[in-house]
């Protein structure tokens, strides 16, 4: 069977946020979401839908065992900007200064401090205060009212055992729109979206040496740019490797322009690449 392939189109509400991780508590944010975070749009409302129990624990790199499994029975995800009727917005990142809980996570003498601290002195709000909720610098990627395309590509049978499904066919059916139109959010809880346009089925597949136009980031290993203006942004793959991506026109880990499509020749045989139906511009490509 064909692998199986999911695309919506989404508008932004103010943007997403995805941070990096294992850094400090400052906590950057991508520019652009990652594949992974591609897939986690997708499958969430279908996990909702079948009410699969989210257990935590084992040795699954993913939050969720059961999503460390999708993320298995995946070939491809990607994002792409859409540049609009009435208008185009991009992605800007900013550090947005706010407070968090850092209490639990104090030490030693600073734990000290804290258990000490008498609340309405002014050494509480002076000093005890910045202690248990200091001030920090997160980042958030700003996109307000945005349009993006999404896609992602898996192997059916593979995540039809995922979801213990008994019939593989049923990704074909109901199940398929609930992921498509079901989408809800990019990123973090926050990062609310709506769905404009929805699509599942059987996706184009483009051969080795094809030439292909394309708004989506695809994996700088895969393919060989045949215009000169992309650009390079670093985002962890489906192995939560890094890895480098081409991107149309410009991009950066700041900033990230409405583009448009690009020519790429599809030059490694390690790799695989998907359009949409009906989507000339709308191609995923992924490292097998």
């Amino acid at each position: 069977m064909n692998p199986i392939i999911f695309y919506s189109r989404i508008r932004l509400s103010w943007g997403f946020s995805v941070r990096l991780p294992g850094v400090s508590a400052a906590q950057p944010a991508l520019s652009l979401p990652p594949p992974t975070t591609i897939i986690g749009a997708f499958a969430n409302p279908i996990l909702e839908a079948l009410r699969v129990p989210k257990e935590i624990g084992g040795k699954s790199r993913a939050l969720y065992p059961v999503f460390d499994c999708i993320v298995g029975a995946s070939k491809a995800a990607s994002f792409g900007l859409v540049r609009g009727v009435e208008g185009s917005v991009g992605i800007a990142v900013m550090k947005e200064i706010t407070r968090i809980i850092g209490a639990p996570y104090k030490t030693g003498e600073e734990v000290r401090k804290i258990r000490k601290a008498r609340f309405g002195t002014s050494e509480f709000f002076a000093e005890d205060l910045g202690r248990m909720l200091p001030v920090q610098a997160l980042g958030v990627a700003y996109a307000p009212a945005a349009l993006a395309d999404i896609a992602w590509v898996a192997d059916p049978h593979e995540l039809a055992k995922c979801l213990k499904l008994s019939d593989v066919s049923e990704l074909y059916k109901t199940l398929g729109s609930i992921a498509t139109w079901g989408v809800s959010r990019l990123g973090s809880k926050e990062g609310i979206v709506s769905v404009l346009e929805g699509h599942h089925g059987d996706p184009e597949v483009i051969r080795i040496g094809s030439i292909f136009r394309t708004r989506m980031y695809v994996p700088v290993d895969c393919v060989e740019p045949k215009d000169e203006a992309v650009s390079e942004v670093t985002l962890w793959d489906l192995e939560y490797n890094w890895r480098r991506y081409y991107i149309a026109y410009i991009a950066s880990s700041s900033l990230v322009y409405p583009p448009d499509p690009i020519s790429y020749r599809l030059v490694n045989e390690r790799c695989e690449a998907f359009k949409v139906p009906g989507l000339d511009d709308v191609v995923v490509v992924g490292m097998r």
